[in-house]
């Protein structure tokens, strides 16, 4: 009795370039699945030194602007995440920025408010 199918080696001997690219295509995979992560990990440190350091920047002093504002900074503050999410930029500096500005309960609350305005209009 053979563990090996019959038809295996049939397989084999008619298309060995399927395996000979199976086997490729195999070990591509395994070595890009672990350097993908670390090649944008470096591109990431690379690119945020440039533009995406000045528009953080840029946010944050936003942030401390709307800080100032006083009874009408929460306005301010949907407004901008509204901006922020039409223009497609990354909010996480926003939103962490709400919890800073408002606290975390109050700035949870304006994010969820200001995500549900600035969904629609880009659509």
């Amino acid at each position: 009795m053979t563990i090996v199918p019959t038809r295996f080696p049939k397989i084999l001997a008619r298309c060995p370039w399927r395996w000979l690219r199976l086997s490729l295509l195999a070990m591509l995979a395994l070595w890009l699945v672990p350097t993908l992560p670390a090649w944008a990990q470096a591109t990431a440190g690379e690119a945020s030194q440039g533009f995406l350091a000045q528009l953080q920047g840029q946010l944050v002093s936003a942030l401390a602007w709307i800080d100032s504002l006083g009874a009408i900074a929460p306005i301010a503050f949907i407004v901008l995440y509204v901006v922020v999410t039409v223009a497609f930029v990354p909010a996480s500096i926003v939103t962490l920025g709400a919890g800073v500005v408002f606290g975390v309960v109050q700035g949870s609350l304006y994010v969820l408010s200001a995500r549900c305005w600035g969904q629609p209009p880009p659509f």
